[in-house]
């Protein structure tokens, strides 16, 4: 089966959601902790994009704990990888 993929949010446009005013504006960490994510956990982060969240996750989850992070867009998934080179739990 193959999936459609046109109306999904296009991953050239990604600097849109995944950029430094929405992290001035956005406090990733204060809300991840909201989420009740601690240390030593396991979290999936489901459509994660380009990876705005999984930062703020992986220092919430810790060296015990680790990130499963995932989306259906292979060009998303790719510039979600380019930040795991300095996350190690993910």
């Amino acid at each position: 089966m193959k999936l459609k993929t046109y109306n999904l949010f296009p991953a050239f446009f990604s600097f849109i959601i995944d950029n430094k005013i929405r992290s001035l504006a956005e406090n990733m960490e204060k809300n991840v902790e909201i989420m009740g994510v601690k240390s030593g956990m396991r979290v999936l982060e489901a459509g994660c994009g380009s990876g705005f969240v999984t930062p703020a996750l992986s220092k919430a989850v810790g060296k015990e704990g680790f990130v499963i992070a995932a989306d259906i867009q292979k060009k998303m998934i790719e510039k979600a990888k380019r930040k795991r080179g300095y996350l190690q739990n993910v």
